[in-house]
């Protein structure tokens, strides 16, 4: 079985660095490379035959070559409600395949010592659903499971698209028990709905507090992403000057990396609805790149794109912050 390299920590540069960029969507770059559209398991569809392996390592590789430092492993759908009849076996050798691949793909580059992999903690239960968000309790023993499987492989966890505060401190609460995680980078990232609120409704700041108080010298970033770029750009503006100088004294920086999508129904779920989210085709990677160029005014010092956030986005935001981003980065010119 392949293990990782030694942990790729974030360099003296990078930390001095003014951006750091993550990478794009993976689930629908993958199903606009070919990946068959399964809506039940989604992106996993690619660990499931060995014959998409390459292509999931192609979009990391990809997405380091237009400038992600942070490659995020996809078993976003990877969880024991998408695979009830193999339970906690199948999540867990899923989940080994999305780090290997990863390893995989950052060792195939030349940025192999620059770029970090974060293992991903997704929603258990649904996308946008706090109403659907199991116990914590249940939250936990799942979570240990994602996270035995993700630890050989990766240089960090992120917390990613979780809909409200029990969520979040129920995965983050998982990390925390983990001994062999204790090396590790911790980040954490909201799903936000409208007016620039939690998809539960919960405001921001006290969201924020709450994870501090729980983890405030573990967390290295917050961020908000899978929502609508001007609902991301809210929930930025939102914070208040309190909540900033709390960041500051944990040494948390903020993130965001917004989806392409058109809002979603209420009540929606992806395996209820046979047709893929429509895009919203006005948001091309040079509005793409001045939203970002907002949330970096807002106080974002990590950039990146969700759904619908192909490489090429991620190529154009390189080319906008290049001379923000670390070296090797700040070297890559044009496409």
């Amino acid at each position: 079985m392949l293990r990782r390299a030694p942990i790729v920590l974030l360099s003296e540069e990078a930390k001095k660095a003014k951006v750091l960029l993550m990478d794009g969507g993976m689930g629908e770059e993958l199903f606009l490379r070919g990946l068959p559209d399964d809506r039940k398991t989604w992106s996993s569809q690619a660990l499931l035959n060995p014959v998409h392996h390459s292509l999931v390592k192609q979009i990391h590789k990809d997405m380091i070559l237009s400038g992600s430092c942070m490659i995020t492993t996809n078993n976003f759908a990877v969880v024991r409600a998408t695979f009830k009849e193999g339970g906690d076996k199948v999540v867990a050798e899923l989940t080994s395949i999305a780090g290997q691949l990863a390893v995989e793909a950052r060792n195939e580059t030349k940025f192999k010592d620059s770029v970090r992999i974060l293992g991903s903690l997704p929603p258990l239960n649904g996308c946008y659903r706090p109403d659907l968000v199991l116990p914590p309790e249940q939250c936990h023993v799942q979570y240990e499971v994602i996270l035995k499987a993700l630890l050989p492989y990766v240089d960090g966890i992120i917390c990613e698209t979780l809909s409200s505060t029990s969520e979040m401190l129920a995965a983050v609460s998982a990390v925390l028990a983990q001994p062999e995680a204790v090396e590790l980078p911790l980040l954490a990232s909201w799903s936000v709905g409208r007016n620039g609120k939690l998809r539960s409704g919960e405001d921001v700041n006290g969201a924020i507090s709450k994870l501090l108080s729980l983890a405030g010298g573990r967390i290295e970033a917050i961020m908000f992403n899978c929502g609508l770029l001007e609902d991301v750009y809210e929930a930025l503006l939102s914070i208040t000057e309190e909540t900033r100088a709390a960041l500051k004294r944990h040494g948390v920086v903020l993130g965001a990396y917004p989806n392409r999508l058109t809002a979603v129904p209420e009540n929606w779920t992806m395996e209820s609805t046979p047709d893929a989210q429509p895009l919203r085709e006005e948001v091309t990677e040079m509005v793409f790149v001045e939203w970002c160029i907002k949330y970096y005014k807002a106080g974002c010092t990590y950039l990146g794109g969700c759904c619908g956030i192909y490489a090429s986005y991620i190529r154009a935001l390189r080319n906008e912050f290049l001379d923000l981003l670390p070296s090797p980065f700040k070297e890559m010119k044009g496409s």
